[in-house]
């Protein structure tokens, strides 16, 4: 339920998701599941940290910018 501000390094581009179950996943809605490789690679990290996320389109780098707790 933790809502989570992300930017895309290479892209420069940010992204804001709530992170949800597996059950109520809903990309069109930002609802982004805690078990997909970007939910996964997220999950626990702090504002500020960067990941790396291996995704079927690639490696992708991802900023922390923001959490909130809901």
């Amino acid at each position: 339920g933790s809502k989570v501000k992300i930017k895309d390094v290479d892209a420069n581009e940010t992204m804001e998701y709530v992170m949800v179950g597996s059950a109520e996943v809903d990309p069109e809605n930002q609802k982004l599941s805690n078990e997909s490789p970007v939910g996964q690679a997220i999950m626990g990290r702090k504002k500020g940290e960067t990941v790396d996320v291996a995704t079927p389109r690639g490696k992708l780098k991802f900023k922390i910018v923001d959490v909130k707790a809901s």
